[in-house]
């Protein structure tokens, strides 16, 4: 046995929990020992030739909290997810091996995890265009301030025509999934930041084709499950008249797929979303096994729900909401996995209204009142954030307007046009308030104009803007922020944030 070192370490700290990622030299299995309080430290002593030297400190809890890593065996990579803490709570801890060499534990440096502090805004983004690629930056800052640097992270990709991307529920310094290439050529990839810089290919649309026995189809979505952090859930539409609409399950990170009918039918014009249940709440149904689906048929038929209660085994219709051609979306409450919202057309005019329901799907209920706030991916691009903190804190982007409520949908609040036009919205739990936003479409017209930024930044709903990127990709100091202003716009979900510490 070889003595192993840390090679790589990274804490994602949220106010209520902690996640680790390591990674060493050498395989190995790892512990993590933890506390609230520093522990004592003993110094290490050895005889080198006569010579007492001092080799270091062994550190020492009366009653540690002991988490093993998420792995199997021995492994290079190492995670330990989700420790539950208070906001306040400071954490010390370090990893170790139970496998002894020269009579001694080899224990890593004491790590100090002190709470986060909630002012910041993020440093560090990936952001997803749907001409130009995928881009990453850390040095993003909020209003005003230097404008940030994008680098491109295109390398693997078959094209940098970008559809969604989706974290990993652990973290962006996890895992982060993509999925690039136009309907029939698209195509699932990975990234692991911290190892694998490269995008590595998970699922084909002719994989997908052959799963389910279809003749065309295309991938059309993809989820993550926040209680099964190996879990995807992929939506796949085969061909119009053909199989009908498709949960692809992987329980092995995308190793390997298995195909589960959500519709069978020739009526699946359009499939939106898929999404995993976060938290428990009220539901009688353990965490994470809860699942919903967003369809339409056809230009005659209803928005449809769909629910799963077996990871995506088998699917049920729960729902059915006003008539019209679209692509709907759902959204899970982040606190109860039993309470839905999803948007519909209601009447040929293409009044986009929001609904919600308490019961798993069921009994819909109207809840923007006359302000049209329906979340869907298409015709209307309307997007909706829940505070997972507090399900009565809700935004909404739509219509170029930002909407917020106090109390559970009762009220909204519109606080006007924002000063450019965006139809993406992204926001950190941490600073409801602080409100990332970009174009769905290419900003124009180009440099020189003020208004060509793709990316912004505001802390006042909209009303003034910060441009992040876009406007001075051409800056031949190097100064500029390196996304093309053309880039197309930003995708589906194409905003990602890092935690602001």
């Amino acid at each position: 046995m070889s003595w192993w070192t840390l090679t790589y370490l990274d804490n994602n700290r949220t106010f209520h929990h902690l996640s680790v990622l390591a990674g060493t030299n050498h395989p190995a299995h790892l512990w993590m020992a933890w506390a609230r309080y520093a522990p004592a430290r003993q110094p290490i002593y050895r005889n080198v030739r006569g010579k007492r030297v001092f080799c270091g400190y062994k550190y020492i809890w009366d009653t540690p909290n002991l988490v093993e890593q998420d792995q199997a065996l021995d492994t290079f990579q190492h995670t330990f997810g989700k420790l539950t803490l208070a906001s306040t709570d400071h954490v010390w801890y370090f990893l170790y091996s139970t496998k002894k060499l020269y009579d001694r534990y080899c224990q890593s440096p004491l790590i100090h995890v002190p709470p986060p502090e909630a002012h910041t805004w993020t440093t560090k983004a990936y952001v997803g265009t749907q001409l130009k690629g995928i881009y990453y930056t850390d040095s993003f800052t909020g209003p005003g301030g230097d404008h940030p640097t994008w680098t491109m992270a295109n390398f693997g990709l078959h094209s940098t025509h970008i559809w969604q991307l989706e974290p990993d529920p652990l973290g962006l310094a996890y895992r982060l999934y993509a999925l690039a290439g136009d309907p029939g050529d698209r195509i699932l990839y990975e990234r692991i930041p911290a190892f694998w810089p490269t995008w590595a290919p998970l699922l084909t649309d002719a994989q997908a084709i052959a799963l389910t026995g279809s003749t065309t189809g295309t991938l059309c979505w993809i989820a993550t499950n926040t209680y099964f952090p190996g879990y995807l859930y992929v939506m796949f539409n085969s061909g119009l008249g053909e199989t009908g609409s498709w949960c692809l399950r992987s329980e092995d990170y995308g190793e390997t797929w298995s195909a589960h009918v959500i519709y069978a039918g020739i009526l699946n014009a359009n499939a939106g979303n898929i999404m995993a249940g976060i938290a428990q709440g009220d539901s009688p149904h353990d965490p994470g096994t809860t699942l919903y689906a967003a369809l339409n048929h056809s230009i005659l038929y209803p928005t449809l729900l769909y629910l799963s209660l077996t990871h995506g085994d088998s699917w049920q219709l729960k729902a059915s909401q006003g008539i019209g051609q679209l692509v709907p979306r759902c959204l899970v409450d982040p606190t109860d996995q039993s309470t839905v919202y999803i948007g519909a057309l209601l009447d040929a005019m293409n009044v986009h209204e929001l609904f919600r329901s308490e019961e798993h799907g069921a009994n819909l209920v109207h809840v923007d009142g006359d302000d049209h706030l329906g979340i869907m991916i298409s015709p209307a691009r309307h997007e909706l954030w829940v505070n997972p903190t507090a399900q009565e804190l809700a935004t909404a982007l739509a219509s170029n307007h930002l909407f917020t409520t106090p109390d559970y949908c009762v009220t909204w609040t519109d606080h006007g046009a924002t000063a450019q036009n965006v139809a993406r919205l992204a926001i950190l739990w941490e600073n409801p308030d602080r409100l990332y936003l970009a174009r769905y479409t290419s900003g124009t017209p180009g440099p020189p104009a003020a208004n060509c930024h793709v990316l912004f930044a505001s802390e006042d709903y909209g009303a003034t803007m910060y441009g992040k990127a876009g406007a001075y990709s051409c800056d031949p100091t190097g100064h500029g922020d390196s996304i093309p202003y053309n880039c197309g716009g930003v995708c589906l979900q194409g905003i990602q944030l890092f935690p602001p510490y």
